[in-house]
């Protein structure tokens, strides 16, 4: 899936994150590292931003808006129920290990919806990596330069 096609269909499933593209305006396009960085503003005022990766079939996909931070993840090697939900454990060093749900947007991407929790976004910046970690295995996201 092609990263721009991807970032849409992600936007498309993260509703309180991201709303009709046609209300924003992208003020800022950077790379930063292996990750690409985006701003959006509502008339002058900050709406979102989002945080894109490719790491080989996979994209991972960090996204802020006025309702918090959704992580966003997809691999068109998935073949998921859409609409489901699934239980995961986030673990990154010794920091952070708290329980989430991945909910299912379409068969190839899953949401994980972060909240508001800056401690939990502060404690990210320091790791090398996040692991997901569910019932069929885990997701192993590299962190490196996303803070």
């Amino acid at each position: 899936m092609k990263p721009v096609a991807l970032l849409a269909a992600l936007m498309l499933f993260a509703p309180t994150v991201v709303a009709a593209q046609a209300k924003y305006q992208e003020i800022a396009s950077v790379p930063v590292g292996p990750w690409k960085a985006q701003s959006w503003n509502n008339q002058g005022k900050f709406a979102h931003c989002t945080l894109q990766r490719i790491d080989g079939d996979q994209v991972t996909t960090m996204a802020r808006g006025s309702a918090g931070y959704v992580l966003g993840l997809t691999s068109p090697k998935w073949k998921l129920e859409p609409k489901s939900a699934y239980p995961v454990r986030l673990v990154a060093g010794s920091k952070v290990d708290r329980d989430a749900r991945a909910e299912v947007s379409n068969e190839n991407t899953v949401t994980i919806r972060l909240g508001t929790d800056q401690g939990l976004i502060d404690q990210l910046k320091d790791m090398d990596a996040l692991d997901v970690r569910a019932a069929s295995g885990t997701i192993r996201i590299k962190l490196d330069q996303g803070a």
